[in-house]
């Protein structure tokens, strides 16, 4: 066995020496005795980066019909014109010619399939390389060749093993859902029953790193789903932090509200989330002393955030709530009407003077809100008998999160 080792080396050695020689028949000579043709030694270790080293292309062509990789990598163990190949890995033989400035070779590894998108270790394609030493005809060269081997990518198809991998209970980890963020993938554009895409499954998770690389793809970090909840109704709702800040950082709307006219701060300050309210938020926001913390139910949304709150008298049946909130740029007016057991609630962004309004009935509300409203009401002199203060059946029931919330 060590005699068949030793008569290897010898055989690579000749190899490497003929190419060296740019003797092609030396060459074919001892590939066909058995020296391996894809072996590799350091530094130019590679018969083919060899011979792209020293622009040839006839043994370029000669190595490659015997089996050489044009896309082979070497770890670089010495010095160059331009880079200390010590510090570089991944370096292919289009990386060597556009090194040396070989034209020649270069195209004929081109025209033998070698991949002018492989980076080196240092980050840098063969045309990066070729435009560094000035060699600038061969970088035009090689940059239209990367152009033209860019693989057609089902870029739905990616998109929709996507979401619905983080759509199962049990998802792929983080980094193997990664994979599937190619060019062209943001994660926005498949949605779910309830509207939601990709990226909101992503918040939901927790995949910051996931999160990161949809966001630098250039996905809409305002997408909605199909309540009008946001990206960042997500991360505050399931107390993500790190991801609220870089949706912030994006450029995330954080006046936006869901079909419950809930932003993203409301929903942070109904979990008792307060280190997220405060981000949302313009004004500084600390959590209240542990002995005084409001008994909210886990499921219900209260915004109990400081701002300035006014009940006005609408008619002999209904009382409005109005709420302004500075530090969300916008004002809530809720109207309550005891005789239709309807509520309207209309917001505008006191910005851009943008209303939304939006009716539900009185039933499907929070007992404590309507309790509140119906106080309200008597205390501004309305008549009693129309709020009907008897138990309502909707006041027996368990409050739950109304419609809008996130799952």
């Amino acid at each position: 066995m060590k005699n068949d080792k030793a008569k290897q080396e010898i055989l690579n050695d000749a190899l490497l020496k003929a190419v060296k020689c740019n003797d092609t028949s030396a060459a074919l000579e001892a590939i066909h005795m058995g020296a391996d043709v894809r072996m590799c030694r350091g530094y130019n270790g590679s018969p083919l980066h060899l011979a792209a080293h020293n622009n040839s292309v006839e043994l370029v062509s000669a190595l490659v019909s015997m089996g050489a990789d044009v896309n082979a990598v070497i770890k670089m163990g010495g010095e160059a014109s331009t880079f200390d190949k010590k510090a570089y890995e991944n370096w292919t033989p289009l990386h060597e010619t556009a090194d040396e400035g070989s034209v020649s070779a270069a195209r004929a590894l081109i025209k033998a399939g070698a991949d002018a998108r492989i980076k080196m270790s240092g980050g840098l394609t063969a045309a990066e390389i070729a435009r560094l030493n000035k060699h600038y005809d061969l970088a035009a060269e090689l940059e239209r060749a990367a152009q033209a081997e860019a693989p057609t990518i089902d870029v739905g198809a990616l998109e929709a093993k996507l979401f619905k991998e983080l759509n199962r209970f049990f998802s792929s980890n983080e980094d193997a859902l990664k994979i599937l963020m190619v060019p062209g993938v943001r994660g926005d554009t498949v949605r779910g029953s309830c509207g939601q895409t990709a990226f909101h499954l992503a918040i939901k998770k927790g995949y910051v790193s996931l999160v990161k690389s949809m966001i630098k793809a250039g996905v809409d970090v305002n997408v909605a789903d199909g309540e009008r909840n946001t990206p960042l109704h997500y991360a505050a709702y399931h107390g993500r932090k790190e991801i609220v800040a870089l949706l912030l950082e994006a450029g995330a709307d954080r006046t936006a509200v869901n079909r419950s006219m809930h932003s993203a701060a409301m929903l942070a300050r109904g979990k008792q989330s307060y280190e997220i309210q405060h981000l949302l938020s313009a004004h500084p926001v600390t959590a209240p002393p542990k002995d005084i913390q409001p008994d909210i139910p886990e499921n219900e949304v209260i915004d109990t955030q400081v701002h300035e709150v006014v009940w006005k008298k609408q008619g002999a049946a209904s009382i409005a709530q109005v709420e302004t909130l500075p530090d969300l740029s916008c004002r809530i007016t809720t109207l309550f009407n005891f005789q239709s057991r309807q509520c309207t609630v209309m917001l505008r962004n006191l910005e851009t003077g943008q209303e939304a309004v939006s009716g539900s009935d009185m039933d499907a509300m929070s007992p404590a809100a309507v309790k509140a409203a119906a106080e309200a009401f008597v205390a501004a002199g309305g008549d009693r008998d129309v709020v009907a203060f008897q138990p309502h059946r909707q006041l027996a029931r368990k409050t739950v999160l109304p419609k809008g919330g996130i799952t």
